[in-house]
């Protein structure tokens, strides 16, 4: 994409006259674009010193101090000291305490256009050769910033404007707001499995986002009825859709999103409401969106399964084929039901996913998510979204079970305004996992609630009986990489079938505190039989517990071969 191409640009001519301009000084260089007021869209903010740009100061909107704006737009260039400025020691990752501040305007441009800064612990100045090496420099900036600029400017400022009428709709009307945002996301789920680009999709959302804004003109009371009964008044098409048409007259940023949201009551066969027959893959995709979801959802008719039925007999008539295939299996990614009560069959503690992301360069992203819907493998997810994450990304999952959590392996199949839609691709299974050994030793067993507080104190001799006193003895049956099995005299049994307990262990030199989760019981004359999963251990721990193992099996066999002999 030219954008990128452009980006591109602008960080290979920072790299190459950096060297020139500032040397190996500790001296921070960034780009902003104006949005509104004082208010500034970060691009990047590259390190000198180390040669590397800050991602986490990447399309941040930070606010200029109305003293530093007025100054430095009445110089062009301006050099201001600061201790702490939560702005700018953000944009270089708190790096300096204090710091001077050097702002410079694009000369060719409008003042308000946006500015470089140049953040140093020392204050600088140029020599005139330099000078005429940095007027080369801005040169660069200028030659290139324009598609930077309506890229980012416009994408946060078509995002800030739908916000606006959204918020107005919600206020109106619920039911329409609440539809446009679901038609949004079964959009961007057809899409991304047509495989149309992130470009197309993030289109789709607006579109689908806005395709139903001009009912802001008519009353709740029409709404309602037209609702309950599409065909109460025509006239209601015409009239949302005209209004929506008018409402974005001259907007050439929504020009693109409008051409496609429009057309979402057109047909394939060209009987829609403006006639139109030559309609774009976009076009078709909100058309069928919009339809599934009234048929589902506005209409209530909750049997997904006559929905898709109806939709493939409308194929090649009213709605695309190749739209109509995928639609399918969107509507089960995105219609069916969340099972609260299982997931692999394993009983769900919580709906919250721990995801994990490893970018290309070793950064690891680590965020939360709220499960929405599960189908089969697939998993719609509500989570903040990150712009290294997106289509076939392979997160890693940690999901947490009543007994204990289970990992997994996910590619995203779409990035949704709200987050992500996973396709589960590998549960963790390895070998190692699956290791035990039969192995009758003596441990101690206690509640975990009871034992880590303790843990956490320095183990006095008091202490020390304390802690004593909070076990119960126990014996192991099978030791395993995953958990024990083990049995208890009846007497000391006080545990029961879901309790969270701490097993200490003292073998072969290792003292282990593992916490684990009882998950079966059987009852016996004078002792229990307890089967036990071990939580998602640290890596130390569990090389413990392998090193355990081996040694057990490594005893057996040596014993076996003195035997032999």
């Amino acid at each position: 994409m030219i954008v990128i191409l452009q980006l591109d640009v602008l960080k290979n001519a920072l790299n190459i006259y950096s060297r020139s301009l500032f040397s190996n000084n500790e001296i921070y260089i960034g780009f902003a674009l104006r949005l509104e007021n004082h208010n500034y869209l970060n691009i990047f903010t590259y390190n000198n010193l180390k040669k590397f740009y800050f991602k986490q100061s990447e399309d941040i909107v930070f606010k200029i101090p109305e003293k530093i704006f007025d100054s430095f737009f009445e110089k062009k260039e301006s050099n201001f000291r600061i201790s702490y400025s939560n702005e700018f020691s953000f944009l270089i990752n708190d790096q300096l305490n204090e710091f001077y501040l050097k702002l410079y305007g694009l000369p060719s441009k409008e003042k308000n256009y946006g500015f470089l800064y140049i953040i140093s612990k020392e204050k600088f100045s140029f020599d005139e050769e330099k000078k005429n090496i940095f007027r080369k420099f801005i040169s660069v900036f200028e030659n290139n910033v324009d598609t930077i600029y309506f890229d980012k400017y416009s994408k946060y400022s078509i995002n800030a404007f739908v916000k606006n009428y959204l918020t107005i709709l919600r206020n109106h009307s619920r039911i329409i707001y609440e539809h446009s945002l679901r038609v949004s996301d079964l959009s961007s789920i057809i899409a991304s499995l047509l495989n149309l680009d992130e470009e197309s999709i993030f289109k789709l959302q607006i579109a689908s986002l806005i395709h139903d804004i001009g009912y802001i003109w008519v009353s709740q009371k029409a709404i309602s009825e037209y609702i309950k009964n599409p065909e109460f008044d025509n006239n209601l098409i015409g009239i949302h859709l005209n209004r929506l048409e008018e409402m974005f007259l001259g907007n050439v940023l929504m020009t693109p999103y409008v051409n496609i949201a429009i057309n979402h009551h057109e047909r394939l066969d060209g009987k829609g409401y403006f006639g139109k027959s030559n309609l774009s893959i976009e076009d078709n995709i909100l058309i069928i969106s919009n339809y599934i979801d009234e048929q589902i959802v506005l209409t209530e008719n909750e049997d997904i399964t006559f929905v898709i039925k109806d939709i493939e007999k409308k194929a090649g008539k009213i709605f695309n084929k190749d739209v109509v295939n995928v639609a399918a299996e969107a509507i089960k990614i995105y219609y069916t039901e969340f099972h609260t009560e299982s997931f692999s069959d394993l009983i769900l503690k919580s709906k919250t996913l721990n995801l994990f992301y490893e970018a290309p360069g070793g950064e690891v992203i680590e965020f939360s998510g709220i499960i929405e819907k599960k189908f089969g493998d697939i998993i719609h997810i509500n989570s903040k979204t990150f712009d290294e994450i997106s289509k076939d990304s392979i997160l890693k999952l940690k999901i947490t079970t009543k007994d204990f959590p289970e990992y997994a392996k996910a590619r995203v199949i779409l990035k949704t305004p709200y987050g992500y839609v996973l396709k589960i691709i590998e549960t963790k299974i390895s070998k190692k996992s699956k290791l035990k050994v039969f192995w009758g030793f003596d441990f101690y067993i206690g509640f975990k609630n009871d034992i880590t507080p303790l843990l956490k104190e320095k183990l006095t001799p008091v202490m020390k009986n304390i802690l004593k006193s909070k076990f119960k003895r126990a014996k192991c049956k099978i030791f395993g990489a995953e958990g024990i099995i083990f049995t208890i005299n009846s007497e000391n049994d006080v545990f029961k079938v879901g309790d969270v307990v701490i097993f200490h262990i003292t073998e072969f030199g290792e003292s282990l505190y593992i916490p684990a989760t009882l998950i079966e019981k059987k009852t016996g004359l004078h002792c229990n039989e307890y089967t036990s999963k071990f939580f998602e251990l640290p890596e130390r721990m569990q090389a413990a517990i392998y090193r355990l193992i081996f040694r057990r099996q490594a005893s057996i066999r040596s014993i076996g071969g003195f035997h032999e002999e």
